[in-house]
């Protein structure tokens, strides 16, 4: 998956929020119960997803939309981990 020639870059960072913020969601609907270091790991995750998400939405136009989604998926998914825990 390419961008255009005239959006300036690739898609991945904005894809790669986008998943981590849906298969972390996912995961958070689980009702297994994780001990410290799961969470501790499910929130790096996330924040990479986060920061993944924010640094494509200001750097470039292409895939915009898959970097907002997962900017709020991934968004959520982090207040969900810290209102669970």
């Amino acid at each position: 998956m390419a961008a255009l020639p005239g959006e300036g870059g690739s898609l991945w960072m904005g894809t790669t929020s986008l998943v981590l913020g849906i298969v972390f969601m996912l995961v958070l609907l689980d009702d297994a119960d994780a001990d410290k270091e799961t969470l501790i790991g499910i929130g790096m995750f996330l924040s990479a997803g986060l920061v993944l998400g924010v640094i494509s939405l200001a750097g470039k136009k292409a895939g915009k939309g898959m970097a907002i989604a997962g900017v709020v998926l991934s968004s959520l998914a982090l207040l969900a981990l810290l209102g669970s825990s």
